[in-house]
């Protein structure tokens, strides 16, 4: 049989307590890590929201604009957050229907589901977006607020317009030539339209 030597010798330490060593925890730093983790993560958070590249907002149901970030406030024409907080969100809608039926859709349970309408910058021209949003409620499941991104998608809606232009174009020109069209596949020219 071999020896044993003789047995180690265990220390309790009262669960919570342990320092890296084995030792207690020193107080003071365990006690302002919370306060230290929350400010960054606050400032971390706050830096996020201000440097995407899309209008981050947070509205009240009867349009009172809580939150918004610079994007935003550039996509509609304002010099910045506050002023853009001045004006009830009701105003920036084109069509007035748009909000009440977007609203509805995501209080029927679509959060983020999706929404395309023009809104009005502050000059008056017009821009499309694309509106990502979801309600927030409270213990009472009434809706506290509603927490949004907004895309604008301006020049999409304009380059979808144009080609379905171009289509339209050809499409008259292809029908109403005077000579005989033919679209036919390269490889073994199977006829797939003709003009008449």
């Amino acid at each position: 049989r071999p020896k044993r030597g003789p047995a180690p010798k265990v220390r309790v330490v009262p669960k919570g307590r342990a320092g890296p060593n084995g030792g207690a925890a020193p107080k003071a730093r365990a006690c302002k890590a919370p306060a230290r983790v929350r400010e960054d993560y606050g400032t971390r958070y706050r830096d996020l929201v201000e440097h995407l590249p899309v209008g981050v907002y947070r509205t009240t149901p009867d349009g009172i604009m809580l939150e918004a970030n610079q994007v935003i406030a550039d996509m509609l024409g304002y010099p910045g957050p506050h002023d853009l907080r001045q004006v009830n969100v009701r105003r920036l809608y084109v069509n007035e229907g748009d909000r009440r039926d977007h609203l509805a859709a995501i209080g029927a349970g679509n959060d983020f589901q999706p929404a395309e309408f023009p809104l009005a910058r502050r000059d008056g021209s017009t821009i499309w977006v694309r509106d990502y949003c979801r309600a927030v409620t409270g213990p009472t499941g009434a809706v506290r607020w509603y927490d949004g991104i907004l895309v604008d998608i301006t020049a999409e809606k304009a380059a979808r317009e144009a080609l379905r232009q171009s289509e339209r174009d050809w499409r008259q020109l292809f029908e109403n030539a005077h000579d005989a069209i033919f679209i036919f596949t390269a490889d073994d020219e199977t006829i797939l339209e003709a003009n008449a």
